[in-house]
């Protein structure tokens, strides 16, 4: 059953990632997958990006986020982070970023630098004890990069972890926190 079940959403699930259908499909996989109570990690099919409200865009598996709406990626050993799309576009136009050093160590949530947009300065916050072992430089001279394109090329630094990384929140899960977020209009 699981397996047929699977293989008529992977049909599915190209025909309308295709045609732009992503919302709705994701909200159908999801109460399909629960209803017949299908663990995540055996459903055999990622999570797809998910858009909110038309604005945001949150990228889904393998991406993992923060409390502080922050993305990072896992490559290795090592992972990548930078800011999500929600914080990016609240943070609007950028101006400014002050970055660590390599070699740099950090707690958990302590600020690993500054994030100077047009009309606030934020700190950005280590997802995990970590240590600093790339961070991208050319981000000082332009920093917009990060609001153009903040899953890809607008990635702020890469860490290694010297702790447990299991405070990362999913993507599922990071949707509902931006929902509330935006419910609350904190932001």
């Amino acid at each position: 059953m699981r397996t047929l079940t699977n293989r008529i959403f992977s049909a599915i699930w190209l025909h309308y990632t295709k045609n732009k259908g992503l919302d709705l499909l994701n909200k159908v996989y999801k109460a399909t997958f629960s209803l017949l109570n299908i663990p995540i990690e055996k459903r055999g099919i990622e999570m797809a990006d998910t858009t909110i409200k038309d604005k945001y865009l949150i990228k889904g598996e393998p991406f993992l986020y923060t409390k502080e709406f922050e993305w990072v990626l896992q490559e290795g050993d090592v992972y990548i982070y930078g800011v999500s799309n929600y914080a990016a576009v609240e943070l609007g136009e950028l101006a400014y970023v002050e970055l660590p050093e390599v070699g740099d160590t950090f707690e958990e949530g302590k600020s690993m630098g500054i994030i100077e947009a047009l009309k606030t300065v934020v700190d950005f916050y280590a997802p995990f004890d970590c240590e600093i072992v790339e961070v991208h430089a050319e981000l000082e001279d332009d920093a917009s990069v990060i609001t153009e394109d903040c899953y890809n090329e607008g990635w702020i630094v890469k860490v290694k972890p010297t702790g447990p990384t299991d405070v990362l929140i999913t993507p599922e899960n990071f949707v509902k926190q931006v929902e509330k977020e935006i419910e609350e209009g904190s932001h």
